[in-house]
Parts: C-alpha cells; sequence; structure tokens
C-alpha cells in the first residue's frame, strides 16, 4: 500500500471489516465524550444558532465534531496562520477565482498556488506562541481560507466565530484548551483502531515532499494522520444523521468519481455535456459499468463527477428538488467538502469512502484507477445485485437523469468525448 494515503483494504485482503471498526470506533468515541467539556459548548453553540437563526439546526453530534474540527486545525495549523496578511490572503483568493473561471490559466496559476502555498502559507513561524485569544482564531480561519483546502469547513468555522464574538477572554482560552484537549483524545483513541488503514502516510509525504514541492497538489502531502482519522469518523456520523431523511426521498442517484473508470482501453468512451457525466458502457470490465449494473433495475440513477467544481456545478441544480437522494463516492480527503454543500442544500445523502486515493489528478504516484467496496455500496440503499450480462450487447448504458433497464443510445445533445483522460 505504498503508493497511497490510505487503505481500506489491508493487506490480508479484508475489506468489509474496516465499516464494522469504523462503527464500533464511532460508538466509543461518542460515548467517551458524553460528559466531555465539548459537549457542553457543542450545545451552547446549537443554542446560540437556534436563537439568532444563523442556520437551520443541526444535530448536536455534528456541531460537536465541527469543535473536534477545530481543535485539530488548531494543534495542526495555527503555527503557520502566523504568516497570513491581509495581502496574502487577498492574493490567494484572487488566484483561486482565476483559476477557476478560465481553463487556459488553470495550469499555470495552479503552479503559482503551490509556490505560494508552499513559500508563505506552508512556512512554519517558529517564534510564534499558541496564544489562546479570539484574533488568533481569526487569523487561523483567514489561513484555512487562503489555502483552499477548506472551504466548506471555513462556512462551518464562521458560525463559531460568531458565537466566539462576545465571549470574554477567559472563556475564549478555556473554549481553544479544551478543543486541545478533545483532539489528543480523539488521537489517542484513534490511532491504535484506525492507524492501520495509514500506514503509509508519512512514507508517502517523505518520498513526494521534494517532487510536488511548487505544485498546487503539494498541498495533499501536508496532511496529517489525525485529519484522515477525523474524516472517517465524520463521514460515518453524518451517514447516521442523514439515513433518515435519505431513505424517504423517492429518487436516488449514486455520485461515481471519474477515477473509478477502468476501461479495457486508455481511451474511455464516457459522454459530456460541459456538467453532467455518462457512462456508456463501453467496458464490461470496468467498475463504473459494473456498479450501473449491479444497481439495474432498482430505479436508481448514476452520475459520473470530475473534480470538486463539476460536482459544485452539477449539486446547484438540484437544490430546488426536494425528493433527491444522494450516494456520494469519494476519497477520505473530498469527502467532506462534498458533505457539508449536501448538508448546505439540504439534500439528503448517504457516503461511501473509497478503498484507496488513486487520483491520479492529485496523486499521480498513485497512477492506476481507485477501487470501491461495492458490497459496501449496496448495503446504503438495500440494492440488490442484479445477474451480470456476459457479452457487452448488453451492458446498460447510463444517461443523465434518467436509470436506464435497457440499453438505449446516448441523447443527441450530449456530446460523446473520446480519449479523455480519467481524472479524479
Amino acid at each position: 500500500m505504498g503508493n497511497f494515503f490510505y487503505f481500506s483494504k489491508l493487506d490480508d485482503g479484508s475489506r468489509g471489516g474496516f465499516y464494522i471498526i469504523l462503527k464500533n470506533f464511532t460508538d466509543k468515541f461518542l460515548k467517551s465524550s458524553q460528559s466531555h467539556a465539548s459537549m457542553y459548548i457543542a450545545k451552547e453553540l446549537r443554542q446560540f444558532i437556534t436563537t439568532h437563526q444563523i442556520e437551520k439546526p443541526r444535530s448536536l453530534n455534528e456541531y460537536h465534531i465541527e469543535y473536534l474540527m477545530f481543535g485539530i486545525f488548531w494543534r495542526k495549523y495555527s503555527g503557520y496562520s502566523a504568516n497570513i496578511n491581509r495581502v496574502l490572503h487577498s492574493l490567494c483568493n484572487a488566484l483561486y477565482q482565476i483559476r477557476n473561471q478560465s481553463k487556459t490559466l488553470k495550469p499555470f496559476i495552479d503552479k503559482i498556488r503551490g509556490k505560494v502555498a508552499v513559500s508563505r502559507l506552508y512556512k512554519k513561524n517558529k517564534t510564534y506562541e499558541l496564544i489562546p485569544i479570539y484574533e488568533n482564531i481569526i487569523r487561523l480561519i483567514n489561513w484555512l481560507d487562503a489555502s483552499k483546502n477548506f472551504t466548506e469547513e471555513v462556512k462551518r468555522l464562521n458560525n463559531w466565530l460568531v458565537f466566539l464574538e462576545k465571549k470574554s477572554p477567559i472563556y475564549i482560552a478555556r473554549f481553544i484548551s479544551n478543543a486541545i484537549e478533545l483532539e489528543k483524545l480523539f488521537v489517542s483513541m484513534a490511532s491504535p483502531v484506525l492507524g492501520n488503514y495509514l500506514q503509509s502516510v508519512n512514507l508517502s509525504v517523505n518520498k513526494h515532499k521534494r517532487k510536488y514541492k511548487n505544485r498546487e497538489a503539494a498541498n495533499n502531502y501536508k496532511r496529517a494522520e489525525v485529519e484522515y482519522f477525523f474524516y472517517m469518523m465524520a463521514t460515518e456520523i453524518f451517514n447516521r444523521e442523514l439515513k433518515g431523511e435519505f431513505d424517504k426521498t423517492t429518487r436516488k442517484v449514486v455520485l461515481l468519481p471519474t477515477s473509478l473508470c477502468r476501461p479495457k482501453s486508455v481511451e474511455c468512451k464516457l459522454n459530456s455535456d460541459g456538467i453532467e457525466i455518462s457512462c456508456t458502457g463501453c467496458s464490461e470490465d470496468c467498475q463504473i459499468n459494473d456498479i450501473s449494473r449491479s444497481i439495474e433495475g432498482s430505479g436508481a440513477e448514476v452520475q459520473l463527477i470530475s473534480g470538486s467544481l463539476d460536482f459544485s456545478k452539477w449539486l446547484s441544480a438540484l437544490e430546488t428538488n426536494p425528493n433527491i437522494g444522494l450516494v456520494n463516492v469519494a476519497c477520505v480527503l473530498d469527502m467532506f467538502p462534498k458533505v457539508y454543500g449536501m448538508r448546505s442544500l439540504n439534500i439528503p445523502s448517504q457516503h461511501i469512502l473509497l478503498d484507496q486515493c488513486g487520483c491520479h489528478k492529485h496523486l499521480p504516484s498513485a497512477n492506476c484507477p481507485t477501487i470501491i467496496d461495492q458490497q459496501q455500496l449496496l448495503k446504503v440503499y438495500h440494492f440488490i445485485p442484479t445477474v451480470k450480462q456476459p457479452n457487452n450487447k448488453n451492458i446498460l448504458k447510463v444517461k443523465p437523469g434518467t436509470f436506464a433497464p435497457h440499453p438505449k443510445k446516448p441523447h443527441k445533445e450530449i456530446a460523446k468525448v473520446k480519449g479523455e483522460k480519467i481524472m479524479g
């Protein structure tokens, strides 16, 4: 597993055990933290949000893990945040906006962003003391925003800023101290249990640190083990909180990353109209085609997602549809922004982690398709697998917005894209 940051299938080939272990660990952590001071602070925040109508109140567990998230970020990134200032923050925002607006300039801008990140954002100030004051919380959140790796997390932490704005210095100091204690408790419990699935994190960081020093992808090599632990547990918690709403929806859509594509030939004959991407069933052995056939007859639909920008565009179109439920498949670090994105639009969802993060775009060293535990996917929606057809003539072809029980030709308005590189 040396080429990957995490792997939910151990060397003995076992897969399903990961989800059982994750469930049991989550139960244990939530039980252990019930009497922790952090739970009372989470309750206080939820009451504040309800009273001031800042957002639609969410579950207590969601606010509690946000507090844990703050503690993790404070411990990991507050030393870096000493370098943030208004000019650097504005520069990072401007570069990010340009790269999102211009596909032509994107590769060039990403190189600049990589150099800025390594030389400025990730230049740790060793003389900086982690003074537990409100101004340094603002500084940390500004740094997180400038990095553009935590866009959805920043939106939630801004609610905490409003909550803390009029609190006393003593309260702020205790708030940060309790967050640090919660983070330490979490690490002490998670490392022995989930650490086996992240044996390659430090190895990958050291191996590729110099190679990706001035690239945008360098940000992925700065993430710590505790962040993987956190996002794994957070995914489990969100699945629990959203399961009831998800089951009530009448339309189900399975979102699969294009990094799962595995055609026999290098060329993937997917269909794309610029936003929606669909599988044409060009290869019988392709994972996406295999998944599509497995859930045939269930009434579910399959959509392919390539990158966070495509996901955001696609997701925004569903905001006014109250009857849709999404099954999102993504790697650990890419999961949480999507969870929060769906949550902010009140779209019920369930989430499945990729067995490994092998996206060529962010992890060129992996250089192979990602994989997924299909049995876990089937459990989410109680899919009943169908008998696979033996030849390509009977392979299901999926069209955006529908789920075809029989092969159909692609919609005329959708242009067939040939020779497109498969990226996550």
